[in-house]
């Protein structure tokens, strides 16, 4: 039976709203095939819903803000006429009762959009009317206080800058009525700043792009902004972000698992490993999970606020997702840094026929998970995903996180290279390093508080410039260490010093350097992935190419390897100057050099410099992000979003 509560949103309220107050030219018409797609995001959400309200027990620790919303919603949406259970009761009354000078710690950002849905979705709710009584105490106060996390001026994180504002927006437009003091100066500076916000999403991106773990955070405000603002044209403003990250997500999402680079991240090494990949699934997935195990990892909750809203991505965002394209298709995007100052990461994505390829050429970062390989599954969304990194990357996360300045990474289509070089000379800074991080472990422990803790740090740290070396010791002496991460149980085959996986129907040839004719698998960690290591000593360049082909494009797994055999080949005849040579099995000719004196190789590919340009958000065949204009390309339409006014106006025109 289908809900009116979604169907009218999506089909009517999106029409008029949108169309005829901020004059936009879409119509979303309820047809057949919208029908049958409600039908399924109906069915998904009844899923979330059922599960989160009768079967969720809320974590023991952690950050209790992201656990106990997502519970009390889908209670209330699933049992509206039911009296709050007692542990709900307990956790509201907590709130009730909570003195405005007591209310703010870095965890109120998380509690922020899930209670700002709730006041919003049921405001006759007694408790939860004391609940908002509290915050309008702790919100509007005759004096104001001076946090470090508050819903109008924070800084922090992008998330919890993105969670805190736009709940400050909608609570501070849920108080107009009341005249609390300087009510209307927050709605209208923070009305500024989801403005000033949006267009720059359209200009620079955002500073956590790509993340696995908080994608969700960025944008689950946004819904409720688009779902409870009076204000059309901020309404059509939230609709343009939501359209970006639907945009975002759907260029990566690969059966199940979030690809590609990604900043702030990290988990996404298997399906539903992540908050990102369960939206994914939500928003574009045709798979309906049958085990309840689906739901054990805690990380689907947050899809309580997608679940209830009445936004729908583009369905050329949906095309986009499911990965059905008849041919393969290469995206140059853009990053900026984590300040949004300006777009100065490439970015390369590849869709292939059997898998995508995705990586960002960053400078430099701990938090960074600088390429992924997702190969296709043969069974639904359960994709199997390559990674790697140096030696640091492993010993911190093992899932490919980590990139330091003497690591380089390259992609061109399906060809990507991982290399490190560090210098001899590097081994006189340790004891420099080693030292500093002694005393920054005294500081951690001396009891002046946090913010007394970070001066000290701060100070010891401009004495002493951290630098992570990705080396290790053996026997007396220094080696760097390249590592690629494999699926548990994968098979590793060595022909010759060069090695062969089959992932599904996805195949790699990996040709280490220098030459290691007899690298043994590694089957490290308690997720008994398996590890191919390359490691050389110092002042040597070390690393991998990796040729990805398909079972589309080979007749086998055999002649896939009987080809690279005889067809490709890596020439390190120029290794000692950290250059080397690949030839594809398509006869393409790359010239890899390291580039000791920059933080990024430079390829030639058949003699003619690859420039990795990045003036655009999104550059390929189906999306493309530039000049503050979105366009989504299907088989069917087209759909733009043209943000370079104040206001963003949609349109979808049918091919």
């Amino acid at each position: 039976m289908l809900n009116s509560k979604f169907l009218s949103n999506n089909c009517i309220r999106n029409f008029f709203s949108i169309t005829l107050v901020v004059g936009c030219q879409i119509a979303l018409p309820c047809i057949a095939q919208d029908l049958e797609s409600e039908k399924l995001w109906q069915q998904k959400s009844q899923l979330v819903i059922d599960h989160l309200a009768d079967n969720y027990v809320i974590p023991r620790s952690g950050d209790l803000g992201k656990y106990v919303m997502p519970g009390l919603i889908a209670y209330r949406w699933r049992y509206p006429d039911n009296d709050w259970q007692a542990k709900q009761k307990q956790q509201l009354q907590l709130l009730a009762n909570k003195k405005p000078e007591d209310f703010y710690t870095n965890s109120e950002a998380f509690n922020s959009p899930g209670m700002t849905r709730l006041l919003y979705l049921y405001p006759q709710d007694k408790l939860l009317q004391q609940v908002e009584q509290q915050y309008f105490n702790y919100l509007f106060p005759p004096v104001d206080r001076v946090e470090k996390y508050n819903f109008w001026s924070s800084g922090g994180t992008e998330n919890f800058v993105n969670m805190l504002r736009t709940s400050g927006y909608l609570l501070a437009q849920k108080a107009t009525p009341l005249k609390l003091p300087k009510v209307q100066k927050r709605l209208t500076t923070k009305e500024k700043w989801l403005r000033q916000k949006a267009r720059k999403t359209y200009q620079r991106g955002v500073a956590e792009w790509d993340s696995s773990s908080y994608t969700v955070f960025n944008l689950i405000g946004w819904l409720n902004v688009y779902d409870f603002a009076e204000n059309e044209e901020i309404k059509a403003i939230a609709k343009a972000v939501l359209d970006y990250y639907a945009s975002a997500v759907a260029l990566k999402y690969t059966h199940g698992v979030y690809g590609g680079a990604e900043q702030r991240g990290g988990s996404a090494i298997s399906s539903f490993n992540s908050y990102t990949d369960y939206l994914g699934w939500f928003w574009f997935s045709e798979y309906i999970p049958s085990e309840d195990s689906f739901f054990d990892w805690p990380q689907y909750i947050q899809l309580i606020h997608p679940a209830t809203s009445s936004y729908r991505p583009p369905q050329e965002a949906i095309a986009l997702a499911r990965k059905q394209q008849p041919t393969s298709s290469f995206y140059q995007n853009a990053k900026a840094q984590y300040n949004l100052a300006k777009l100065e990461i490439p970015e390369v994505f590849y869709i292939g026929k059997t898998y995508t390829l995705g990586t960002a050429l960053v400078n430099v970062g701990e938090q960074v998970v600088n390429w992924k390989l997702v190969s296709y599954p043969t069974t639904p969304e359960q994709a199997l995903v390559v990674t790697g990194s140096n030696s640091f990357g492993k010993n911190n996360s093992k899932n490919g996180m980590g990139k330091t300045i003497f690591d380089r990474y390259l992609q061109h289509h399906n060809i990507l290279v991982q290399m490190s070089y560090v210098p001899e000379e590097v081994t006189s800074q340790l004891k420099k390093q080693q030292f500093r991080q002694f005393i920054v472990n005294v500081i951690n422990n001396i009891p002046c508080g946090n913010t007394c803790r970070h001066l000290l740090r701060s100070k010891v740290n401009k004495s002493i410039l951290p630098i992570t070396y990705p080396i290790a010791k053996q026997n007396n002496k220094y080696y760097v260490t390249n590592y690629l991460s494999f699926p548990e149980n994968t098979k590793i085959i060595n022909r010759q010093g060069t090695y062969f996986v089959q992932l599904n129907e996805t195949y790699l040839a990996i040709a280490p350097f220098p030459p290691q004719p007899n690298l043994k698998p590694q089957v490290k960690e308690k997720n008994n992935r398996v590890y191919l290591e390359s490691t050389a000593p110092l002042d040597t360049l070390t690393g991998f190419v990796v040729e990805v082909g398909n079972k589309l494009e080979h007749q086998s797994f055999s002649e896939f390897q009987n080809l690279v055999s005889h067809k490709t080949q890596l020439d390190l005849k120029q290794l000692d100057w950290e250059k080397i040579r690949y030839r594809t099995i398509d006869n393409q000719q790359l010239l890899i050099d390291y580039e000791k004196s920059q933080l990024q190789a430079t390829l030639k590919v058949n003699s003619e410099p690859v420039t990795f340009q990045h003036p655009y958000l999104y550059q390929g065949k189906n999306l493309q992000l530039k000049n503050r204009i979105l366009t989504l390309k299907s088989a069917e339409s087209v759909y733009q979003v043209n943000f370079q006014n104040e206001v963003p106006i949609f349109k979808r025109t049918e091919k």
